[in-house]
């Protein structure tokens, strides 16, 4: 984005509404490749709703929309996407005589820009959410989130969006809420046969059959449970959060900026395909001032833990703000790692293609070779390269390799 594209886009004038939009529709041109591969790396990170914070005091209607588009623009073009969209877009729900309607008109005027450009979402209804004010446990939830579930299923279908669907399930539950997810997860399996559903919890087996995209807590990744659940045809992604700390990488301010892109080339090498984030605008205090996250009890959860994202303004300002976020280092390395796989996933599939044709050429000599040097970075979910200068040889050998097949 030039600095004219991005004034263009800041301008909330009326005049300039027109214009904005068309820059806007461009700039998402500039990422319609996202998510077009089977493999596409699948980041998904949560955004709150940071729009209508005092950094960005009095933003409604329309200015609103702009900032969270903004938003949205900012994440595809970091490759990541966030899970949760519906914010501003949601889904009208009428009850007669136990019948549900629902109503999409505004919930595609919002998605049909965005969904097309993502490799993965979370879908509505996530989360144990309710239906019609009946929440999961209370009578007549089941047959009414069956109802919903029934259409969601069908409307993603025809939108083609349907494959791209997850549903968050619950988030990292105790033994004794394994039940409630089982229960949950049946309803879903009953009206919505297909739609994955992702639980935040290493592969255990009494919820097996019961999720699609097993997502552990970095330090919890077992390589034979998860290696043997993905045998199975289950999905396995990975977290990290507020833990865990080094040995393993993480996203702290005070980690070494090539710990946040190593952990996608540790993707590659284990086969886990996703990658989910708790947050980017964990904004409680001034995050430009005061760089530990905490807690609501005052628990300090590490320096920029869930702070990817800064407020577009360092002051809480009086009139309407209309910009996106500021990125941090960080964000910019997860990107460059994003892409790093990017470059590994090409350059195994240039790699196999060439052995299943049999070739015996220079070309899939070094593309081995390159290969086994990107996997040499990485021993272990706790040793690997802490030299930037190395990582980017081995980069430029990946890339000097897909040039070679592209020839």
């Amino acid at each position: 984005m030039t600095d004219a594209e991005y004034a263009t886009l800041s301008d909330r004038s009326e005049g300039n509404k027109a214009e904005w939009r068309a820059v806007r529709d461009r700039l998402v041109g500039d990422v319609k490749a996202l998510g077009t591969r089977e493999w596409a790396h699948r980041a998904q990170a949560f955004i709150d709703e940071w729009a209508a914070r005092d950094e960005q005091r009095g933003a409604e209607g329309e200015d609103k929309m702009q900032v969270a588009d903004l938003a949205w623009l900012n994440f595809l073009r970091h490759r990541v996407s966030p899970f949760w969209w519906r914010r501003y877009w949601d889904i009208g729900e009428e009850v007669k005589d136990g019948v549900l309607k629902l109503d999409f008109t505004d919930y595609d005027a919002g998605h049909d820009t965005w969904l097309p450009l993502v490799s993965a979402f979370n879908v509505p209804g996530c989360w144990m959410r309710g239906v019609a004010r009946r929440g999961f446990g209370e009578e007549g939830y089941p047959e009414l989130k069956k109802q919903f579930l029934r259409q969601v299923a069908d409307h993603l279908k025809a939108k083609g969006w349907f494959e791209k669907g997850y549903n968050y399930i619950f988030d990292e539950p105790d033994e004794d809420k394994y039940a409630d997810v089982i229960a949950e997860s049946r309803i879903w399996r009953e009206a919505a046969p297909g739609l994955r559903i992702l639980l935040t919890e290493q592969p255990e087996p009494a919820l097996e059959g019961w999720v699609d995209i097993w997502t552990p807590v970095l330090d919890a990744y077992n390589e034979f449970t998860c290696k043997a659940a993905q045998k199975k045809g289950d999905e396995v992604w990975w977290y990290v959060c507020m833990g865990p700390k080094h040995p393993f990488p993480n996203n702290f301010i005070d980690y070494p900026a090539i710990d946040h892109r190593i952990l996608h080339w540790m993707n590659w090498k284990y086969g886990v395909t996703g990658v989910l984030y708790w947050q980017t605008t964990y904004w409680k205090g001034d995050p430009w001032e005061t760089p530990m996250s905490y807690a609501d009890d005052g628990k300090p959860f590490g320096n920029g833990d869930g702070r990817l994202l800064y407020p577009g303004v360092r002051k809480p300002a009086e009139t309407p703000v209309i910009t996106g976020p500021m990125d941090s280092v960080r964000w910019e390395m997860i990107r460059e790692g994003i892409e790093d796989y990017d470059y590994l996933m090409m350059l195994s599939e240039k790699v196999r293609a060439a052995e299943k044709a049999g070739e015996k050429s220079e070309r899939l000599k070094q593309g081995r070779a390159a290969l086994d040097s990107a996997r040499s970075l990485v021993r272990t979910l706790v040793d690997y390269e802490t030299d930037p200068g190395r990582l980017y040889e081995v980069r430029e050998a990946v890339a000097g390799c897909l040039e070679r097949f592209a020839e």
